[in-house]
């Protein structure tokens, strides 16, 4: 099994993370969809990571936390 926290999940989360807010600047009005489709990719990942015994659920989970917490954490570095 890998290790805690998973840095592919992390990687995945975050470039979802960064891509979804500039998409996002550049077309309000994909809000909804894009949230869903992130939504989507990140729960198909975990199944895959898990799925492959590359890592247990919560390494998956946690990696995705760290990447939110990341995020708030720059989010006041963002220019307006």
């Amino acid at each position: 099994m890998g290790s805690y926290p998973s840095g592919a999940a992390l990687l995945v989360a975050l470039g979802w993370i960064i891509g979804g807010t500039v998409i996002m600047r550049l077309r309000p009005s994909w809000r909804r969809p894009l949230l869903a489709a992130g939504t989507l990719a990140l729960a198909v990942h975990a199944a895959a990571r898990v799925a492959v015994g590359a890592h247990w659920l919560t390494d998956v989970i946690g990696s995705y936390l760290l990447a939110a917490g990341m995020a708030i954490l720059a989010a006041p570095l963002q220019r307006r």
